[in-house]
Parts: C-alpha cells; structure tokens; sequence
C-alpha cells in the first residue's frame, strides 16, 4: 500500500477472487489493500448476506432475487468460478455480513458498506449491522456510503457515531458537498474518477474532509491522484503499489 493512500479493493480483490466472497476479502488483506467495499442485502427470513447484485443469477448457479430467497436457499447456492482457476474444483458461497466482518477484521482494513441495496431508516436492521460490527471491533474503521439522504439522517439520529459519506457526482457543488459533511459529526465524501479534477481535489485536500475517489481502474489515473495526496482510492483491478 502507497504511503498516505489506502487502496480499496470493491467488492474485495476481485481480480484474483470471486467478488464479494470471503475469498476476496482474504485475498485483498494477503495483497495489502487498505480497504474494501461491500454490498449488504437481507433475505426473506431476515438475514443479511453480501452481493452486489439484486438478483443472484450472474454470480451463482441460482436464480431469483436474493431478497426473495430464503438464508437456506442462499447458503445453498454456489459461486461461479469459471473465470477463477486458482478456484477450479472448490465449492465458494455467498457470506453472510456476520462471516465477512469476522474476515475482514483480520487484518488492518477499512470496511466500506454500500448503503444503496437496504433501509437504514430500518431501526432494526440497522442494530443488526452496528452490533456486529462492534463485536469485531471494526466499528470505528466503517464507514457508510448512504446516498438516500432521509435513510442518511435517520441513519444519524440513531448512530451520530457513525461515519457517513454518500456519492457526490457534481464538480460544481463540491463546495455544497463540503458543507454537508461538516454538518455531520463524522462524514466523508466519496467521488467519481470522472469529476475528480485537479480542481476539486485541490479544493478537497484544502479541507479536513476525508474523501475517496472511485471508478479509479487505470494505472493511469492511480498515479495522477497519488501525486495530488488522494488518501482513498477504489479500484476493481488495481492492485496496491
């Protein structure tokens, strides 16, 4: 990992595992990410799991809306490993959020949770998420990507606590964007490559506002924002330098 810069893995260092796995968040700890970002849904019965997707057809060899199925029927299913040989022959499954933050604690890394597939206004899935993460000890390393600003406040009301961000997609608000982290007692802002103009990073590296910078997928563009003191950076291929 680059001095100053934490590189996080999405969905876990997918380019050498299946995404979203425990597989991938292992492998992200052994390749020195700094962070990873993962994507909470809950099934039918209640229980919450990590995948990306709305439905489990392209990742497994399931079908239907993980929403729809049963922790049963989820744990039943199997990853898909074609493009994975140094997985060929193995059975992978779909983490629950309890197995991946038992994962990810393990080593010295930030834990990103995508807020957009769930309620956090949903005081009890949320006592879910928060309880667990403190029985890791990885609370205080969490952040939370909650672009649904209503979800955000109730979110903040009950964990004012808790770091917050949410995706900030316009250059010329940045100064807005700025302001509304300030507002919160802890927040941080989260922003495409696409907008991520010497501009707006200067006006960011101004501030004592923590930012990320994602879609960042081009050796390219790593090094631009290493040399602008970008202290996140979220990648689905890189690999930390």
């Amino acid at each position: 990992m680059v001095e100053n810069m934490r590189l996080s893995a999405h969905r876990g260092a997918q380019n050498t595992a299946p995404e979203n796995t425990i597989e991938a968040y292992e492998q992200a700890i052994r390749l020195g990410y700094g962070a990873v970002e993962i994507d909470p849904r809950v099934s039918s019965d209640g229980e919450i799991f990590i995948m990306h997707d709305d439905t489990v057809d392209r990742t497994t060899n399931g079908t239907g809306n993980l929403s729809s199925l049963t922790s049963s029927q989820i744990k039943a299913l199997e990853i898909d490993v074609a493009d994975y040989p140094d997985y060929q022959g193995e059975i992978l499954r779909v983490p629950t959020l309890d197995e991946s933050i038992k994962a990810l604690a393990t080593g010295d890394i930030v834990i990103n949770i995508d807020g957009s597939k769930v309620d956090w206004s949903n005081v009890v899935f949320t006592k879910k998420v928060v309880d667990m993460l403190k029985k890791y000890g990885v609370y205080e390393k969490t952040y939370f990507v909650i672009s649904n600003v209503t979800q955000r406040k109730a979110f903040n009301t009950a964990y004012p606590d808790a770091t917050l961000s949410w995706l900030h997609t316009d250059a010329t608000t940045i100064n807005t964007a700025i302001s509304t982290a300030r507002s919160y007692q802890k927040a941080m802002l989260s922003i495409p490559v696409s907008i991520a103009t010497d501009a707006v990073l200067t006006t960011l590296r101004n501030t004592s506002i923590y930012y990320q910078v994602y879609n960042v997928d081009t050796e390219e563009d790593l090094e631009r924002l290493y040399t602008k003191k970008v202290p996140m950076v979220e990648t689905d291929t890189l690999y930390p330098l």
